[in-house]
C-alpha cells in the first residue's frame, strides 16, 4: 500500500451459536486493547 495503516478492530461469526462474545473472544479483545484503545470487537 505504501502507507502506514492501523487495524481498529476485528470481527467474526459464531454460526449456529448466536451473536455473543465467547470467553476466548473476551481474552483476545483484552489483549488487542492493550496495544490500541479503543479497539472494536464485533460478532456477526
Amino acid at each position: 500500500v505504501g502507507r502506514l495503516e492501523n487495524a481498529i478492530g476485528w470481527y467474526h461469526s459464531h454460526p449456529g451459536y448466536g451473536c455473543w462474545l465467547s470467553g476466548i473472544d473476551v481474552s483476545t479483545q483484552m489483549l488487542n486493547q492493550q496495544f490500541q484503545e479503543p479497539f472494536v470487537a464485533i460478532v456477526v
